[in-house]
């Protein structure tokens, strides 16, 4: 008989034991608005040009989006994609459409969705690609690219919700529309997306950079500055000061309200805390440098424990942290790779 217990009891543990070791999965998936909680329902669109959609995962990693917390300890899971997708996005069409719809074709092409932390406050990007198919090539109607700040601990709800939202947006806002783009795609073209969109930059495509100042994005990767100005280095070679002549003296520029420096030929990014290098990583813009991240509940509650009204102040502000990013070709976003932890400090 004990033997018997005992058995039973080494089981038991081993079971426990594997189902430990088995993270549980979750999946996103397209709701209709009818299905959706505290959405309204969308305005179905007369006249849409399209009655029919197809589907492209073209995303860096198909496996996964990321890891959420489920249950009321907020055990990790991972958040997967609902396959086959393709059929969900047709029921969402059908959705938006009424009897005026013409028989138009559209391809949706998923380039990113991901979490780029595990916890507290998370970066979630979604980004996609909206085709008109015309025979046997495309021409593109749309780009969505977004991101999802979750600062909640409902992780899971925000990015359902949040992301459902804005998927039936975007193509309901694109159905009556025609292509504004010229450029005919073929499939391979689409894949690849982004070698294609950066070979269009000037930036992307430049051997030498243009020296000035640039106050955003598009004369940045256009390369034509918008001012020329004064730029002071420390001994180590960083930017510690830019001025500019205004009606006859130098004023100081903040870096926050720049978006790059090109000095000596030398890219530079700049944020809110200075200006970092940019190098050209496999055809990417890459820097690691320090930006402000909103705190999560977490953050803030935790605060607002520790320090009263300071700790309030500190979470509702933000906090400094490094990150290794890149830049986005098309909106000049920094995008956020992973963090970089702060040092223990040394005793």
């Amino acid at each position: 008989m004990r033997k018997n217990y005992a058995a039973t009891l080494c089981l038991c543990i081993l079971g426990m034991y594997t189902l430990a070791q088995e993270t549980p999965l979750r999946y996103f998936e397209i709701k209709t608005p009818s299905h959706k909680k505290n959405r309204p329902a969308y305005t179905k669109v007369s006249n849409s040009l399209y009655n029919t959609i197809g589907f492209l995962d073209s995303r860096e990693d198909t496996n996964y989006i990321g890891t959420v917390g489920i249950g009321l300890m907020k055990h990790d899971a991972k958040l997967k994609l609902r396959m086959p997708f393709q059929p969900q996005l047709q029921i969402l069409v059908d959705s938006l459409i009424d009897s005026t719809a013409a028989a138009g074709e559209l391809l949706f092409q998923l380039r990113d969705f991901h979490f780029v932390e595990e916890s507290s406050t998370r970066y979630c990007y979604l980004q996609a690609g909206l085709y008109v198919r015309a025979q046997d090539a495309y021409y593109c109607l749309s780009i969505l690219d977004t991101v999802l700040l979750v600062t909640s601990t409902d992780v899971l709800g925000v990015v359902e919700g949040e992301g459902n939202h804005i998927l039936g947006n975007f193509l309901s806002s694109e159905l009556a529309r025609k292509p504004q783009d010229a450029v005919l795609y073929h499939i391979q073209d689409i894949v690849n997306y982004d070698s294609i969109e950066k070979s269009r930059i000037p930036v992307y495509t430049a051997t030498q950079y243009v020296n000035g100042i640039y106050y955003n994005y598009k004369s940045f990767c256009n390369q034509v500055p918008d001012q020329q100005g004064n730029i002071e280095t420390n001994k180590h070679g960083t930017i510690t000061r830019v001025e500019v002549d205004t009606a006859g003296r130098k004023v100081k520029i903040k870096s926050k309200d720049l978006y790059a420096v090109v000095y000596k030929g030398m890219l530079y990014i700049a944020t809110e805390y200075g200006y970092y290098p940019l190098e050209k990583v496999h055809n990417n813009l890459f820097f690691t440098g320090d930006v402000k991240v909103p705190a999560s509940q977490g953050d803030k509650n935790g605060a607002q424990i520790a320090f009263g009204l300071i700790g309030r102040a500190i979470a509702s502000a933000g906090t400094k942290t490094t990150y290794d990013m890149i830049i986005d070709p098309i909106s000049g976003a920094l995008v956020h790779l992973r963090v970089i932890p702060t040092p223990a400090p040394l005793y």
